[in-house]
């Protein structure tokens, strides 16, 4: 922080020290290269005495995000501060439309909120609420004080509160919420498809035990497309046992059953896939590299449809190496079983990497596992 610092004056306020008289008189107003101030620094950091001297010449000023310091008070928690500025400044926003209160939220003190309860209710330009913002910050204090007022509040999205719990991994704020489970976002999603996309392992399992998998048939596709390898190990573990390292609680019954169920359930009609794609499949497609690890060694026995993974991931270039090596150690050496899109019976992914021209290092890892293979003309990779 001490680098963005463009005066003295900045430095003092910052670290909480005593400013001289002459710094105020001579710095005072000047800006960071964001238009942040010293009395705003001063009101973020607690320093009293400074936002007393420096609140005549720069009280009302807001930095190119719109904040005050009054939010640079609220959003640390600064009660004091706070109290020295707030009633020069509580009418202002900043360019999202966020008041006081937004940022009050974050910080997590109690009494300021007490201060603003008339704002209780107020959304920014994107219907976000004070709560919301609480929730993204994993406030509990102020998630407790403003759910009561304000939990009905959704968003410009149709966002709930226990979505946003969701999106942000916040399991203690999804008890105030549970009313709101199996509702539907703008895009048609749920709170826990809102966790699975964004690899929120604590909420998961709750959430899917509280929506079921109405609704929710493609959650673990829609963990592969964002790459959320993280839920995928956690739906593998419950389906396999009792506890996983990736949370602090044994699973249910329910969670298990319903995990089970998941890792069982082949696209349809989801996105651009094809009917009938495993998760596996839908990672190499995804070029998800991170999730073909997770899930190769559980699905390396469904080897039913006519191309392997791996010859998915040949003709796919896009998954890094580890992943490509992961899928050759489950998958190398198997050929197609009878002739398909053009391909002859016994075709391996080596032979097809060979006819697709792909990359050298590609080439070398399957070669390895690959090279004596033959299809039913009796040729080899080396012939094509």
């Amino acid at each position: 922080m001490a680098d963005d610092m463009v005066s003295t004056l900045m430095l003092f306020c910052y670290n909480r020290m005593p400013v001289p008289k002459k710094l105020v008189e001579t710095q005072s107003k000047q800006k960071q290269e964001e238009g942040i101030t010293a009395l705003m620094l001063a009101a973020q950091s607690g320093n009293i005495s400074a936002v007393q001297q420096l609140k005549e010449f720069e009280i009302n000023m807001q930095d190119k995000r719109g904040r005050t310091a009054t939010m640079f008070a609220a959003s640390q928690g600064q009660l004091d501060c706070f109290k020295l500025t707030y009633n020069d400044e509580f009418g202002l926003r900043d360019i999202n439309g966020a008041g006081v209160l937004h940022y009050a939220a974050q910080g997590g003190n109690v009494q300021i909120m007490n201060l603003l309860t008339k704002f209780k209710g107020q959304t920014d330009c994107y219907g976000n609420s004070a709560l919301m913002f609480a929730i993204n910050a994993k406030q509990l204090n102020t998630v407790d004080y403003l759910a009561a007022t304000e939990a009905d509040i959704v968003n410009n999205d149709k966002l709930t509160p226990l979505m946003c719990c969701a999106k942000n991994d916040f399991l203690g704020g999804c008890q105030y919420f549970e009313g709101q489970g199996g509702q539907v976002d703008v895009n048609g999603y749920t709170a826990v498809q809102w966790a699975a996309m964004c690899d929120s392992t604590e909420c998961f399992l709750p959430l899917l035990e509280l929506e079921n998998l109405k609704n929710n048939r493609h959650l673990m596709f829609q963990a592969v497309e964002k790459n959320s390898f993280k839920i995928l190990k956690l739906i593998i573990d419950c389906a396999r046992r009792d506890s996983s390292p990736l949370v602090d609680y044994n699973f249910t019954a329910l969670q298990r059953g319903l995990c089970s169920k998941l890792t069982q359930i082949t696209s349809k009609k989801y996105n651009q896939l094809q009917d009938g794609l495993d998760p596996l499949d839908a990672a190499v497609l995804y070029n998800a590299s991170e999730c073909v690890e997770v899930l190769a060694p559980f699905y390396r026995f469904k080897t039913e449809k006519p191309f392997t993974p791996l010859m998915f991931a040949v003709q796919n270039e896009s998954l890094n190496i580890q992943a490509i090596k992961t899928l050759v150690g489950y998958f190398g050496g198997i050929g197609l079983r009878k002739n398909h899109n053009g391909f002859k019976a016994g075709t391996t992914a080596l032979m097809i990497a060979k006819t697709n021209g792909a990359r050298k290092e590609v080439l070398d890892v399957l070669e390895d596992y690959e090279r004596d293979c033959v299809d039913a003309d009796g040729k080899k990779a080396s012939d094509m």
